[in-house]
């Protein structure tokens, strides 16, 4: 049978943080949460866009229980006051959502002096994960929801450079972070499992190809690129909407049949659109040598040990 979000049950006294939640798959997935009473705080750099965002959802849902706090993934300083301002307000977390990102960024680097893509889309998230875990662990139940993209089949890590600085190209540095995502969201279920946290679950989901504003920084920006003529038909045909996208982000969170460390995401058109369904991920994504180095690469980048 195929789910769909007429299964969300009513999420009273609950409360998500979601990176990301100003616009696209983010904004619709505020939207559903604060429409089945989840207490929403949204994340997001810039809080101006935040504010007009929230002021959309409240006008169609009156009663919406949405903070925002400003949080920079690409500035390690920025996370940790996120955590700061959030420990003032609460005690636990109920659902944590990874899913703010870049898309085919130019080279470029973070705060810290990271490949922005790798700094963004997955150190960024893995040191927020990392101070909202004690926090999740109080809640009854909880999930940890990292979004990650079907670009992770072209991507590899390259630990020998990173930060990609000998041989950038944007495919490159944006695969490279959706690869870790995935390797990321699978490798926190394998300690969730070793240190016998039950009520704490892992989920990675993509949600296809979809109509987001991501793809601002996508390669449109070459206004003459041969890509164009490819990409621009591609996504205009056979990309689907933030609302069928989001629907992957919303099965990892609300699916009581799910295991930790599964990978949720449409399998129709060779994952680019369709109903959320369980994907099996490559075998690169499950390396489990991998997954540790990356592990200990994260720690040591983000200057701090991930306390399970």
């Amino acid at each position: 049978m195929t789910w769909n979000k007429h299964e969300i049950p009513t999420a009273d006294n609950k409360t998500a943080v979601i990176t990301g939640a100003n616009r696209g798959l983010g904004f619709e997935v505020t939207k559903e949460l604060v429409n089945h009473n989840c207490s929403v705080i949204m994340a997001c750099r810039n809080l101006e866009k935040a504010e007009k965002a929230k002021s959309k959802i409240v006008n169609g849902s009156p009663g919406a229980d949405i903070e925002l706090i400003q949080l920079n993934l690409a500035d390690l300083n920025s996370i940790r006051e996120f955590n700061d301002q959030f420990a003032e307000n609460y005690s636990n977390v109920d659902f944590l959502v990874n899913n703010a990102g870049i898309f085919h960024a130019p080279q470029m680097e973070s705060e810290d002096g990271y490949e922005m893509h790798l700094a963004v889309n997955h150190l960024g998230h893995f040191l927020l994960t990392n101070h909202l875990f004690k926090y999740l662990k109080q809640a009854e139940q909880s999930r940890i929801v990292t979004v990650t993209s079907i670009g992770y089949r072209f991507g590899e890590l390259h630990f020998d450079d990173i930060n990609l600085r000998e041989d950038y190209t944007r495919t490159k540095g944006y695969a490279q972070s959706k690869l870790a995502n995935l390797m990321f969201a699978i490798e926190l279920q394998r300690r969730i499992d070793a240190n016998q946290i039950t009520n704490v679950k892992s989920i990675a989901t993509h949600p296809g190809v979809s109509k987001t504003n991501i793809y601002k920084t996508g390669p449109h920006l070459h206004a003459y690129s041969l890509w164009n003529w490819f990409y621009y038909p591609f996504y205009f045909l056979f990309s689907q909407s933030p609302e069928k996208g989001a629907l992957s982000i919303l099965r990892a969170i609300f699916d009581d049949n799910l295991v930790g460390g599964e990978f949720i995401g449409p399998k129709g058109m060779f994952g680019i659109r369709g109903r959320p369904e369980i994907l099996q991920p490559q075998s690169k994504a499950i390396d489990t040598e991998n997954a540790k180095k990356l592990w200990d690469l994260s720690e040591e980048l983000t200057k701090i040990k991930f306390t399970i």
